[in-house]
């Protein structure tokens, strides 16, 4: 005897169903499926969320009065925790940023992930947010030497002062007085 299943259930996206369908039974090219009391005690069906998980990558540069920034590039996903193939996603637009002398973590945010046919498919996934992955944008003090200029004279009840100087090593920023 050959048994066939009729009008199975699929299913594709995160969720449940019962798993209904009915059975003819053949022999050979007959179907005999009328001779069988068939008692249906059915299952579930049932897709859970893929869990993601990635961390960024570390950025540092000399103080320039521009911003250091977070990119998409800085993403590297956990293995065993990608996305599936052909599936892509879009980052929150407000990446981590950092102007002054300092560290900030590198946290970028998926605001979106894509099948290959453009349409959301972002409730299938979960996110696993780890600070301890994520990596840090530092801007480093720009150094500069300056020579402080010498003044001499002979004693005459007023202050001396000398405010001259000259820079030796490194500049200022551009712009910067």
């Amino acid at each position: 005897h050959t048994t066939i299943v009729n009008d199975y259930k699929t299913i594709k996206y995160v969720g449940e169903l019962e798993n209904v369908f009915t059975i003819d039974i053949f022999d050979g090219d007959e179907k005999v499926t009328n001779n069988y009391d068939i008692s249906y005690v059915y299952g579930t069906l049932k897709v859970n969320k893929k869990q993601i998980k990635f961390s960024t990558k570390s950025d540092e540069k000399e103080y320039d009065d521009t911003p250091l920034l977070g990119k998409e590039s800085d993403i590297q996903f956990i293995e065993g925790f990608e996305l599936i193939a052909n599936h892509t996603y879009k980052l929150v637009q407000n990446f981590a940023s950092i102007t002054d002398v300092g560290t900030e973590i590198n946290v970028l945010k998926i605001e979106d992930i894509l099948d290959a046919s453009g349409n959301s498919v972002f409730e299938n996934y979960e996110i696993i947010e780890d600070n301890s992955l994520f990596g840090t944008l530092t801007i480093k003090h720009r150094p500069v030497t300056i020579l402080m200029d010498s003044k001499e004279k002979e004693y005459d009840g007023i202050e001396l002062t000398c405010e001259t100087f000259t820079y030796v090593e490194g500049s200022l920023v551009e712009g910067h007085k």
